[in-house]
């Protein structure tokens, strides 16, 4: 009861503050380094938390609320009813659909349609998966600004659920999946859902468990784990729902820090920086290395980008060979102390989501405008990031 009452006049205030939003563009579109800037005329809705373009269309999630866009000229449509999240809990988006957990309640994740103008919603809380798990929340423990979990092609989203104590530890790690229909005459629905029921995660009250990301790759999910007890392992899960294990399977022997995907391969960044591919999940092949860890990457018309804090980098495999990578930084003069979410091509714009608005610039004036400066540098070692050779 106090849950709903709370969610009421939250809702309330989140209607009464959409009904004042004006967008507003700036920018300075002729200078390098500077970007066209999209603002609201409400700041909480300038708190972008993450950002997707599916079926053309620019797909945002800010602080309280999500918004499709179809073109920056127009002003864009507002989807969902409420939505409490924090920027360290990163909602997961796909192509049609959502995932939200509450700023306030642990236990919870709701589920939003964002297509086709639909208001349809669906939520689940732990002990819908077995009543052994009435005491557990979706895991908090991801790392920095990681999505809470992930879709795959089929709408299949899954995640991680952890018992906890009053002192916020976790243990008892369980991956669960939900499946949904989006395309239900009667809206949304959740059309099963549940846990794998041979866990492969060590049971028990153990601290420090450590997680990649979890990530669909050729809708198979790939997440990683590891402990100073139990080694490094990772997990493929396959669309039938059969698990294969790998424990101490990646080159060096390191733990897989975030799973992704570039030029058709599965990708990932080792804990030191090392970056390895493989198109079979099982067998890795080598390549460069970051001097930092990264935790989003995004293949984007065949360069890889990715951002640190208010920084933006792009790699790129000279004549696609994968052995053979540069490493780019892009000019973000107006972008400075503004933490960015996302990234992603919409039309002709690179858009990047961050902590105070949207900024968009021309694709092939970033990348054309990237490759001169670094020219015109000589190639000097970039100071705020290294890719260094195998």
């Amino acid at each position: 009861m106090k849950k709903t009452y709370l969610k009421v006049i939250f809702l309330g205030l989140l209607l009464i503050i959409s009904n004042s939003c004006i967008k507003k563009i700036t920018g300075e579109k002729t200078k390098p380094g500077y970007w066209n800037h999209y603002l609201f005329s409400s700041p909480v809705l300038n708190f972008a938390t993450n950002g997707i373009v599916a079926n053309g269309q620019l797909v945002v999630s800010v602080h309280q609320a999500m918004f499709v866009f179809d073109d920056f000229e127009l002003y864009p449509r507002r989807v969902g009813a409420l939505i409490p999240i924090s920027y360290d809990l990163k909602p997961a988006l796909a192509t049609e659909l959502s995932a939200h957990r509450s700023t306030w309640f642990y236990d919870e994740i709701a589920f939003y349609r964002h297509t086709e103008g639909s208001y349809y919603t669906r939520s689940i809380i732990p002990e819908q998966f077995g009543d052994s798990f009435k005491n557990y929340r979706f895991k908090q423990s991801y790392g920095s600004l990681r999505e809470i979990g992930t879709f795959n092609s089929q709408n299949r989203f899954v995640t991680i659920i952890a018992d906890y104590t009053q002192s916020g530890m976790e243990f008892n790690e369980h991956i669960v999946f939900v499946d949904l229909d989006p395309h239900s005459d009667i809206g949304l629905i959740i059309s099963n859902l549940g846990f794998w029921e041979k866990s492969l995660l060590p049971l028990g009250p153990y601290r420090g468990l450590r997680f990649s990301n979890i990530f669909s790759y050729n809708d198979k999910f790939y997440t990683a784990y590891s402990s100073t007890a139990y080694g490094k392992h990772y997990i493929e899960i396959s669309e039938d729902g059969s698990i294969r294990e790998f424990i101490d399977n990646t080159p060096r022997n390191e733990h897989i820090h975030v799973f992704f995907e570039f030029k058709g391969y599965l990708f990932a960044q080792l804990d030191f920086g090392q970056f390895i591919f493989s198109l079979d999940g099982e067998n890795w092949m080598e390549t460069q290395k970051l001097d930092a860890r990264i935790n989003d990457f995004k293949d984007i018309n065949g360069y890889l980008f990715f951002y640190r804090n208010d920084e933006i980098y792009f790699i790129e495999a000279i004549n696609d060979n994968l052995q053979n990578l540069s490493l780019y930084q892009v000019g973000t003069a107006n972008i400075k102390s503004r933490t960015i979410s996302s990234i992603n091509k919409f039309k002709d714009d690179l858009v990047i989501t961050t902590s105070h608005g949207i900024f968009y610039k021309n694709f092939d004036v970033v990348i054309s405008e990237t490759k001169k400066n670094k020219l015109n540098e000589n190639n000097k070692t970039n100071n705020t990031m290294v890719l260094k050779g195998v």
